[in-house]
C-alpha cells in the first residue's frame, strides 16, 4: 500500500519547550503535512496526513490514514497528541507548550477529564441506589431512606433543570 514518506507540505506546526532535569531547555517541534492520496487514486483509496516530531534528539514520523482528508488530520493531531509526550519521557524529559501542562495538542482535556469522572461517579451513585430501590425489603427501609436522600441531593444540584415530583400513584419515602 502506498504511503508518504516525507511530511511533504507543512500545513500546521507547534513549537513546544522541553524541560529535562539537568541541562538546558530545547524545542521539539511537531509538523503536520497536507493530508494527501496516492497517485491516481481509485475511488477507496485512503487519504494520509503525515507528521513529524523533531528536535532535542527526536525523530518521529507518521502518515495516518483516513476516509478522507479531514479525518486523517484529526487522527494525526490524536496521535500527535499521545506521541509527543511518550517520545519525550523516552529522553527522561517534559514538554510544555506556553508554560502549561494542559494537553499539548487539543487543550482543556482537564476539564474534559474531570468532567468525564463526575459522570461516570454520578452513574456510579445512581446504579447503586436503583439497587437498593430495587430490593424493596421491608428491612432495607434506612438504605432506601438513605437512597431516595441521595436522589434529591443529586437532583437539587442539577437546579431547575430537573423535575423533582415524584410519580402519581408512588409515596414519598
Amino acid at each position: 500500500m502506498w504511503r508518504p514518506v516525507a511530511v511533504g507540505e507543512v500545513i500546521a506546526e507547534r513549537n513546544f519547550d522541553l524541560k529535562r532535569k539537568r541541562g538546558r531547555p530545547s524545542r521539539v517541534t511537531v509538523s503536520f503535512g497536507r493530508p494527501v492520496q496516492e497517485p491516481n487514486p481509485d475511488a477507496s483509496a485512503p487519504w494520509f496526513c503525515p507528521l513529524s516530531i523533531s528536535g532535542s534528539g527526536l525523530k518521529f514520523f507518521a502518515a495516518v490514514a483516513g476516509l478522507d482528508s479531514l479525518q486523517s488530520l484529526i487522527l494525526a493531531l490524536e496521535l500527535a497528541t499521545t506521541m509527543v509526550p511518550v517520545e519525550v519521557g523516552r529522553l527522561g524529559a517534559e514538554v510544555q507548550w506556553l508554560n502549561d501542562d494542559e494537553r499539548l495538542i487539543f487543550a482543556r482535556h482537564t476539564i474534559a477529564l474531570g468532567a468525564d469522572n463526575a459522570l461516570t461517579a454520578l452513574l456510579g451513585r445512581l446504579k447503586q441506589a436503583s439497587a437498593i430501590l430495587d430490593a424493596g425489603t421491608p428491612t432495607s427501609s434506612t438504605a432506601r431512606r438513605r437512597a431516595v436522600q441521595a436522589l434529591h441531593a443529586i437532583g437539587a444540584s442539577a437546579g431547575g433543570r430537573i423535575a423533582s415530583k415524584v410519580p402519581r400513584g408512588r409515596a414519598k419515602q
